[in-house]
């Protein structure tokens, strides 16, 4: 099961469109994979950068950025 199969969130912003590059200027994303966590009010609460977390290492931080 993924996440968005559990009911999170999950947004995929396209590098190669104009929407893709402004997000990753937003989050000062320089490399790819990479994966930002907000809390509720949007602000990062952690972000990988040119890494891929474990699925386990992502629903942990998830849970901690519920309200």
């Amino acid at each position: 099961m993924n996440l968005k199969e559990e009911g999170f969130p999950v947004y995929h912003y396209d590098l190669d469109t104009i929407d893709g590059l402004a997000e990753a200027s937003y989050y000062s994303i320089l490399s790819t994979p990479s994966i930002i966590i907000e809390d509720d009010q949007e602000r990062e609460v952690i972000g990988w950068r040119g890494v891929v977390p474990t699925l386990q290492e992502v629903k942990r931080h998830l849970f901690s950025a519920l309200p």
